[in-house]
């Protein structure tokens, strides 16, 4: 008795073959009297049977029953009414891709939980979610605080309490419908732990690139560090992100792939769109970052009302 593995999508369907089996075949289409169905109307109601050979270095014969739409073997066209297959190797019918394996068909050796498996089972997950949640709200008050006001002011701070905490339950409750749809688990507590993870090390590293200009006096040191600061931070929350929603084991270089495309079209369209004439003043030198203390501070209050009492006594000069 030999098998059969059909593999469509994360469905696997399999067919043992006997002696007594008249034909020794299994079809493939959209018609519901095939052993295997397909949901795609751009496959034939019989698109194809498979029947075992005894070719050499072969497993199955594959005739084509519809010619409708052309078929694939591993990516490329098939030409003939009829080829042969190995295990392991995938068909492209319509807008399905198939794979056929044999019961030996070798596999990979079982992977050990990664780090983001950690957190699916604990038990207080929803309250290490919430406790990551709330560090992040803290870390932006605190630094909205010291960059933009000198005195407090509860209404602005609200904002961006509010702005953060929508932006990082959207993005969690996203990638938890992905994750619902392509593995019937949504995970959401896992995502919101990591979402509110990487944006907590965006607001930490938001500055950076300004120490960086500051202590080398090189505004395009921290230009390259802004951007390379980005694309890692984002690469590692998509890629967090993506490897709670899919079995791959190489979701973080995917993740950093994707933001490397998605940063790069963007600043490409910066780059293509920036203005001819700016009315943005140049510095010669760099200006000290928010987080370096002096010893004499000054409002920005303070600061503005030297400016405006310097321009109010050259002003006759101008005349």
């Amino acid at each position: 008795m030999k098998s059969v593995i059909v593999k469509v999508g994360d469905v696997f369907y399999k067919r043992s073959f006997s002696n007594s089996d008249d034909g020794r075949s299994l079809t493939i289409g959209r018609a519901f009297s095939n052993d295997v169905i397909l949901g795609d109307p751009y496959v034939g109601p019989s698109q194809l049977e498979l029947n075992l050979t005894a070719e050499d270095g072969y497993d199955w014969c594959v005739s084509i029953r519809d010619n409708t739409n052309p078929v694939f073997l591993n990516k490329k066209i098939v030409e003939e009414p009829g080829f042969s297959i190995r295990s392991g190797d995938q068909l492209t019918i319509g807008r399905t891709s198939v794979a056929i394996y044999t019961e030996d068909h070798g596999i990979p050796e079982t992977r050990e939980f990664s780090f983001t498996n950690w957190l699916h089972n604990h038990k207080f997950k929803p309250l290490i979610a919430s406790a990551m949640l709330v560090l992040l709200i803290v870390l932006s008050l605190w630094t909205g605080y010291i960059e933009l006001v000198s005195e407090p002011d509860l209404g602005d701070l609200s904002v961006i309490a509010i702005i953060v905490i929508v932006i990082a339950l959207v993005w969690a409750s996203v990638w938890s419908l992905a994750g619902q749809i392509l593995k019937g688990n949504h995970y959401f507590f896992s995502h919101m732990f990591f979402t509110a993870l990487c944006f907590s090390l965006f607001t930490l590293t938001g500055d950076l690139h300004t120490y960086i200009d500051y202590f080398f006096s090189n505004a395009q040191a921290g230009v390259i560090t802004q951007w390379l600061v980005l694309i890692l931070l984002w690469g590692l929350m998509i890629g967090l992100n993506l490897a709670l929603v899919t079995y791959s084991a190489r979701a973080l270089r995917t993740g950093l792939i994707a933001s490397v495309c998605i940063l790069g079209t963007y600043a490409t369209l910066l780059y293509l769109y920036q203005a001819d004439y700016s009315n943005q003043p140049i510095h010669s030198v760099t200006i000290k970052p928010a987080y370096i203390p002096t010893t004499s501070p000054v409002s920005i209050e303070t600061y503005i009302d030297n400016y405006n009492a310097l321009f109010d006594k050259l002003a006759p000069l101008d005349g």
